[in-house]
């Protein structure tokens, strides 16, 4: 777990250029039983930057799909060519759900995808799902889809 991660928590990053989104998953995050350390980027070009630079490295990646610059799917793809973290879980974290993009994000290199929750409970359980199969599998655990019905 972790790179030179000397806290024994796990270390998540989170990718969204929305502060209230931020905000939400922080929140959750702190209502999760595993120990996490968080690291929020506004958009992909930061998280690149802390990849090629950075002695602490995340244990799991969450990915907004939709920012601007850079979108989340060529995010995946650029963290797939960093030698570093190629081998770092990566969850797709969007409201949006179309199978087939879906499909084509796990042929990138995502290793879940997580569609964003309405109640704060469900966005809880998601996220330590998430987590905790990240951790424990790493991006050798089949892709895994984290749908909660909107209505």
């Amino acid at each position: 777990m972790g790179y030179n991660n000397s806290d024994n928590k796990t270390c998540v990053y989170l990718v969204d250029d929305d502060s209230e989104d931020q905000e939400l998953f922080s929140d959750a995050l702190s209502e999760v039983e595993i120990p996490t350390r968080l690291t929020v980027f506004n958009g992909c070009e930061a998280l690149l930057r802390e990849l090629q630079t950075s002695r602490t490295l995340p244990d799991v990646i969450f990915l907004d799909l939709y920012m601007p610059g850079m979108s989340g799917e060529e995010c995946v793809q650029n963290i797939r060519q960093v030698k570093a973290v190629d081998r770092t879980p990566v969850v797709i974290y969007s409201t949006s759900y179309h199978p087939e993009q879906v499909a084509h994000l796990f042929d990138l290199g995502a290793n879940r995808y997580l569609q964003k929750p309405i109640s704060f409970q469900e966005l809880i359980s998601s996220i330590t799902s998430a987590i905790a199969s990240s951790v424990k599998h790493g991006v050798n655990a089949a892709p895994v889809y984290d749908l909660v019905e909107l209505s």
